[in-house]
């Protein structure tokens, strides 16, 4: 799959083939699905919802094949990117400002956000709301106002 596109490497951007790559795999997979579920409809031929709980393994799942390709694709993301040191910097540097922005708008509430919402819920969920509703620039630039 991933062969086709290297002969437009020098054709289109580097982002424009990725996105291609994972547009494909994502097809690849979905159809994968749909070919593995109907095998196993057709093995166990369920007549009911009960006999579909009483099957020992997965009625809708991957190939074996597949399941291979996906631990290898999450493998690669896993050394190359949600443990990329760059990757490990950026998510402690979000923690440190969820955090801040935590501590500072529990102890501060009504100066950004509405008092009527503290009515109904307790204020450490209002708090974690608002910051789950911001986007990063706001949080980042909050953050920088507050310390």
């Amino acid at each position: 799959m991933i062969n086709k596109h290297t002969r437009n490497i020098k054709k289109f951007r580097r982002e424009i083939i990725i996105s291609q790559i994972v547009r494909d795999l994502i097809n690849l997979m979905v159809m994968d699905v749909i070919k593995t579920a109907n095998i196993n409809l057709n093995k166990s031929n369920p007549q009911s919802v009960k006999d579909i709980y009483k099957q020992d393994c997965l009625i809708v799942d991957f190939s074996d094949k597949m399941k291979l390709i996906d631990h290898q694709i999450k493998d690669f993301l896993r050394t190359n990117m949600y443990n990329h040191k760059r990757v490990i910097t950026n998510t402690n540097k979000g923690r440190k400002i969820l955090n801040g922005l935590f501590k500072y708008l529990s102890k501060n509430p009504k100066k950004y956000i509405n008092k009527d919402l503290f009515n109904n819920e307790s204020k450490e969920r209002v708090v974690a709301d608002f910051i789950a509703g911001m986007t990063d620039r706001y949080a980042i630039n909050l953050y920088k106002k507050i310390k």
